[in-house]
C-alpha cells in the first residue's frame, strides 16, 4: 500500500512540499531495507555453502564438524565416522586409529547435486588403523598399508597404486577402480585378501604378482574382477 501510493504522488504533478520530503525519506529507507535484505540473502547462501563444505565426525549420537581433512583425522577416536561432503581435501595425515571415512561418491553422473569427493594425496594406514574403511571419493594418490594392518575395508574408490607390506592381512576390496600398480613384493606377501567385482588398471611386473602364493599376495581370493594389466 505505502509503495502504491508514493507511486502514486509520484506520478502526479502536484505535489505538497511536505508530501515530496515525505515521499523522498520513505523511498531512501526502503533502499536501505532493499539492500539490507540482499546482504542478508547473499550472506545465508555463503553460510549455507560453507556448511556443506564442512566434514562431520560421528561419533555415536553425538558430532563434530571440521574444515581440514587432517583436523578430521586428528580428532576422530577408535569407532568414530568422518563424512566427507563434495569438495577437495588434502590428506597429510596417516591413519592410525580405527575410523572409517566416507564421501558422497566420484561418479559424475550420479553426485551432481554433491558434487564428487575428491581426497588429495595418499592415504597411508598404519597398524592402529585396522579395521576401518575408506568408502566413496575420489583419490589422487595410492592406499599404503603399513605393518600389521589388518582387516581394512576399501569400497567404492577411484585409487592408483595399491602398495601393501608382507604383514598386511584381511584386507578387502570391493567396486573400486584401481588406476596403478597392485603391490606386495616383501616375502611372503600380504595374506588372507579379498578383491572382488574391481576394475584394475595399469602395469604389473612379475617380480611384484605371483598370483596366490611366494612374493606378492598370498592365500588371496581374486572374484568377478577386471583386470587390464600392461606388462
Amino acid at each position: 500500500m505505502l509503495y502504491a501510493w508514493i507511486t502514486q504522488r509520484k506520478t502526479e504533478k502536484v505535489q505538497s512540499y511536505t508530501e515530496r520530503i515525505i515521499i523522498l525519506l520513505i523511498s531512501n529507507v526502503m533502499k536501505k531495507i532493499t539492500n539490507i535484505i540482499l546482504i542478508s540473502l547473499i550472506l545465508m547462501f555463503v553460510n549455507q555453502a560453507k556448511a556443506q563444505n564442512l566434514i562431520a565426525v560421528q561419533n555415536g549420537s553425538s558430532a563434530r564438524f571440521f574444515e581440514q581433512l587432517d583436523d578430521a583425522i586428528v580428532n576422530a577416536a577408535d569407532g568414530d565416522t568422518i563424512y566427507l561432503p563434495g569438495g577437495i581435501f588434502p590428506i597429510n595425515q596417516s591413519i592410525n586409529k580405527m575410523i572409517h571415512i566416507i564421501g558422497v561418491g566420484y561418479n559424475v553422473d550420479s553426485t551432481k547435486a554433491t558434487l564428487s569427493t575428491k581426497i588429495y594425496g595418499s592415504i597411508n594406514v598404519e597398524s592402529g588403523g585396522s579395521n576401518g574403511s575408506l568408502t566413496g571419493v575420489y583419490l589422487t594418490g595410492a592406499i599404503n598399508s603399513g605393518s600389521n594392518v589388518s582387516n581394512y575395508v576399501v569400497r567404492r574408490t577411484n585409487f592408483t597404486d595399491l602398495n601393501m607390506t608382507s604383514t598386511s592381512n584381511g584386507w578387502v576390496f570391493i567396486e573400486n577402480i584401481i588406476n596403478g600398480f597392485l603391490k606386495s613384493d616383501v616375502e611372503p606377501g600380504a595374506s588372507g585378501c579379498k578383491f572382488s567385482n574391481n576394475l584394475v588398471y595399469g602395469n604389473m611386473g612379475a617380480s611384484t604378482w605371483t598370483g596366490m602364493s611366494g612374493i606378492g599376495f598370498t592365500k588371496c581370493i581374486f572374484s568377478n574382477n577386471i583386470l587390464m594389466f600392461r606388462t
